[in-house]
């Protein structure tokens, strides 16, 4: 029986939009015309998986972690807080994964923190140059990364990697990382590397292993030409031998233009990918939060980019757009203390089911994404394309009890929560009018405070936003609204509200 996320809440749907006035007894009307009764509007409180596919887990054959932008470390007081973030991301992913068990702990980039990176380098010591900071550092660094894979991952669960900007820069730093978590007298090399097929590609920061009969490969941060040559040859080997195999592909960097926040990014890798629609790729780099539907994205030539968060803080630049606006409500600083990622897992039948996690709060973060298994010609069905957010409703409000105030110089709005179709609302827009005067405000965004709740029932029913408005509030007559917006940004129609002051 085929399921679908987008048939949850039909009611939300159907509500295109509405247009609300503050003191209504839950009622409005939409632009269509009907009557919009608020209360029958609900939040979601419990994920469906976002499925074109059954996933069938009582036969899964691969689980992994996909982790990305640990920064494990930042100077000598940080070591001990990164080491147990990561050990507690990995301890939960083990627990929430459906086996109790991983095949596969695998990063996207940025596993270090100043490897790579000497503006990185924090708390330069008497006597030293900046250089030689980096140096220790970065060595520090890595040798907690390797304590804290170690403490966590039993022995038969695979590592795998690729390198961030971090960590290094087509090929530089490469070594250095095979040598430190190698451990001493390389007693963890096999472990960790021996499986890799292709020796020379991995001392490049080039990786092709297999894990459970899937293709892994990891392609370095900021690759030359010679990395695109030896990623597009190695996929052309693997799906001549099976073109019906998902590939499982790990850069930090994500293909330009597809998941949330990836625009300006890879646009080569994107070219090379738009010829191999079995591969599923995972980055990180931004720090973006993944509990939106377009954390995970299909080009229209059918591979798939997943974006990993990260697993050591959120990013406070898309707290609110992803143009890095201020939020008038809440700190923004509040956001890095949290912490996400995936658990990835594998049927029988080669579908694939993507999972979010929040770990700081310990639940799951959003729905999961099953992606069908590849078809025998190879294609995939395009069911994650951008054409996907055509199918649902856009936001709506739960009431439409609405109101304002002038507090001091500023203005005070209380208003209900929203409710998407499928997923969490990423933030509310408010504008200001003079009515007498025309002038209007820039728009004002408040956060929903998406990333401290798992569900969207969870999340607050009611928020009160207190702002400068921009333009002077005298006496008279004062239009505002408050818009809701999803991650696409699908938005509602407006709750309106008219201030008077005398």
């Amino acid at each position: 029986m085929i399921k679908r996320l987008f048939a949850l809440l039909l009611c939300v749907a159907v509500m295109l939009s509405l247009v609300a006035c503050g003191g209504g007894e839950g009622g409005g009307t939409n632009n269509k015309g009907e009557k919009v009764n608020y209360g029958s509007v609900k939040l979601i409180e419990e994920y469906e998986d976002t499925m074109t596919g059954v996933f069938d887990e009582k036969n899964i054959v691969l689980t992994f972690a996909a982790l990305s932008d640990t920064h494990m470390g930042g100077n000598k007081y940080q070591y001990e807080s990164s080491y147990k973030l990561l050990t507690s991301a990995i301890n939960q992913c083990e627990e929430f994964a459906t086996t109790k068990k991983l095949d596969a702990v695998c990063f996207a980039g940025d596993i270090g923190n100043c490897t790579n990176s000497s503006g990185n380098v924090i708390g330069v010591e008497a006597g030293q140059t900046q250089k030689e900071a980096q140096i220790e550092q970065g060595k520090v660094e890595r040798e907690n990364l390797l304590r804290a894979i170690v403490d966590s991952f039993e022995a038969k669960t695979k590592l795998f990697y690729c390198l961030g900007n971090h960590d290094s820069r087509n090929g530089s730093n490469a070594q250095l990382y095979i040598d430190s978590l190698s451990g001493k007298n390389k007693q963890y090399y096999n472990r960790f590397f021996g499986d890799d097929l292709d020796k020379n590609a991995l001392v490049k920061g080039n990786r092709h292993v297999k894990i459970n009969g899937y293709s892994f490969l990891a392609l370095e941060a900021d690759c030359d030409d010679n990395g695109y040559k030896w990623l597009e040859s190695t996929l052309n080997s693997i799906v001549k031998e099976n073109p019906q195999q998902t590939i499982f592909l790990f850069h930090h960097y994500a293909p330009a233009n597809l998941v949330f926040s990836s625009a300006g990014q890879n646009k080569e890798l994107r070219k090379v990918l738009e010829k191999y629609p079995q591969v599923m790729v995972f980055s990180g780099h931004t720090h973006t939060q993944i509990d939106f539907d377009n954390a995970l994205m299909q080009s229209p030539k059918g591979f798939i980019s997943v974006a990993c968060g990260s697993a050591n803080n959120t990013s406070t630049g898309f707290y609110v757009t992803p143009s890095g606006h201020s939020a008038v409500n809440g700190n923004s600083s509040d956001i890095k203390n949290y912490a996400e990622g995936l658990i990835v897992e594998v049927d029988k039948g080669g579908n694939v089911r993507v999972s979010r996690y929040n770990f700081t709060i310990g639940k799951k973060a959003a729905s999961s994404f099953v992606i069908p298994a590849v078809k025998k010609d190879g294609s995939r069905a395009l069911d994650y394309t951008k054409d996907r957010k055509d199918k649902v409703g856009a936001p709506v409000f739960i009431s439409d009890n609405i109101t304002a105030k002038k507090k001091g110089s500023n203005i005070e709005v209380k208003f209900p929560a929203a409710a998407s179709p499928t997923q969490k609302i990423y933030r509310y827009e408010i504008t200001v009018t003079n009515t007498q005067t025309g002038e209007k405000s820039e728009i004002k965004y408040a956060t929903s405070f998406f990333y401290k709740f798992s569900t969207p029932a969870e999340m607050p029913k009611e928020y009160t936003v207190v702002f400068d408005a921009g333009i002077p509030i005298t006496n008279g007559t004062y239009k505002i609204e408050v818009v809701a917006a999803d991650s696409w940004p699908l938005k509602s129609a407006p709750l309106t509200y008219e201030l008077v002051i005398k």
